[in-house]
């Protein structure tokens, strides 16, 4: 905020920046600080700030006869003025015989506006370092974009890889679920290996039962075999012994049919 923005936002205004004792010339100057020197907070009554104030924002000027604030310098009045508080305004334009500033409360009561001075009691002024300017407001808002603009990458970039954590994340469950499945599986496949190995363990005598059975059907298979042929020879042998003796009863009929005729 340039001094000429605060100047128009609060002229005419009542102010009280800490919510106590209504609106003091404190409460102007503490936005002041706040929205176009961007100091932390000031401490104190009016008077308490000259020696109260941060010095990393400000260099403290004494009041000389010939001294001049410059525009946006904080003039501070001493305790002797209003029995103790003391008095404080932001200066706008003046020489070594009298000024303009920015107050509040001065007179008692009154709403923020330009009042005019003369130097009585005032111990001297807060000089901003360095002080703010328009070029400054321009290049903090083009800083401020920009610095904006990163913070949106990231929170697109945050969300980005929260979408691809949140994907690994969800294999990942798949994966265990897929394990636990082949878990349950192997256990399973486990447990049928155990209970065949005792069946496993008697295949060698099974083999050799096998074996021998198949040497005795081999060995019944030969027998049968010389049986049937043993069988075959005798029928034979039957068969030539019967057709012998029909051949010798016809000889001997035909011999006796003979020996009858004679």
């Amino acid at each position: 905020m340039t001094f000429q923005q605060f100047f128009d936002q609060y002229n005419g205004q009542g102010v009280d920046f800490d919510g106590f004792y209504g609106d003091q010339c404190v409460d102007l100057v503490q936005y002041y600080n706040r929205d176009v020197v961007g100091g932390p907070v000031l401490t104190g009554n009016a008077a308490d700030i000259w020696t109260t104030y941060p010095p990393a924002y400000y260099s403290r000027v004494a009041n000389t006869p010939t001294g001049v604030p410059q525009l946006g310098d904080i003039v501070i009045w001493d305790g002797s003025l209003n029995g103790g508080p003391g008095h404080i305004a932001v200066f706008e334009q003046g020489d070594a015989n009298g000024f303009t500033s920015f107050d509040q409360n001065w007179p008692v009561g009154s709403l923020c506006h330009f009042q005019s001075h003369d130097y009585t009691k005032v111990l001297g002024w807060l000089h901003p370092t360095p002080p703010p300017t328009d070029t400054d407001l321009a290049a903090c808002l083009q800083q401020h974009t920009i610095l904006v603009d990163q913070c949106n990458q990231k929170d697109k970039e945050i969300a980005s890889l929260k979408q691809t954590v949140d994907n690994l994340n969800s294999q990942i469950a798949k994966q265990n679920a897929d394990a636990g499945t082949h878990e349950a599986q192997l256990t399973a496949l486990q447990a049928q290996v155990d209970s065949l190995s005792p069946q496993v363990k008697t295949l060698p005598a099974l083999q050799a039962q096998l074996t021998q059975a198949e040497q005795d059907r081999a060995d019944a298979l030969a027998a049968q075999t010389t049986q049937n042929r043993t069988i075959a020879q005798l029928r034979n042998s039957s068969y030539t012994t019967a057709t012998s003796s029909v051949l010798l009863n016809e000889l001997l009929t035909r011999f006796v049919n003979k020996l009858t005729r004679r």
